[in-house]
């Protein structure tokens, strides 16, 4: 049986569940690509090291993960040429969650707006990118609605506009003791 969508029912002892196709067609594709110099030679596929390879495989799945541990193993990677390319292919679900930081990182002053996790990862990026060896960071999603994200020595990736002033009610009780003051209004409770 099919739902009013076409998508395919399963009953199993009298309760209905939708059977999700998770074909490779139907998942988001999504870049990351790290571009830079090692001691003067381009990072590839082939000359990039271990430890940088580890660290930024590592970081790339922090960022998908988010704050949410979800089970990664329906996400599939490839590893692409040209500077070190890491495409990953999301399942609807993982891409859903993904979509609204994405497009949060338009703008520069978003971090305080994103998942904790993918902000932490967004700014450790950034302070790598302003630092020597020049690095850039790219994330590339391959839906039109999605902006592709560049970090590098230009862009400035951070917490929003932080106002100090916030609204405060507070209650005294007591007995006035004295008030006044010509310059600067007081009160003395007891």
């Amino acid at each position: 049986p099919h739902d009013r969508q076409g998508k395919r029912l399963v009953i199993l002892r009298r309760r209905t569940y939708i059977v999700l196709d998770l074909n490779m067609s139907t998942m988001t594709r999504i870049e990351f690509i790290l571009r830079g110099k090692v001691d003067g030679v381009e990072l590839t596929p082939r000359t990039i090291g271990l430890s940088q390879f580890n660290e930024f495989n590592r970081q790339v799945e922090e960022f998908i993960a988010g704050s949410q541990k979800g089970n990664q193993n329906e996400t599939h990677v490839e590893v692409g040429e040209g500077s070190y390319k890491l495409t990953v292919l999301l399942a609807a679900v993982t891409a859903s969650a993904l979509a609204p930081d994405l497009v949060l990182l338009a703008r520069e002053d978003s971090l305080g707006e994103l998942d904790p996790k993918r902000a932490e990862v967004v700014a450790r990026w950034q302070a790598r990118a302003r630092n020597p060896p020049d690095v850039q960071y790219e994330i590339k999603p391959d839906q039109a609605d999605l902006p592709t994200v560049r970090l590098s020595r230009s862009t400035d990736y951070r917490i929003g506009a932080i106002v100090p002033w916030v609204t405060v009610e507070k209650y005294l009780f007591g007995t006035i003791m004295d008030m006044g003051g010509a310059q600067k209004a007081n009160i003395h409770l007891r």
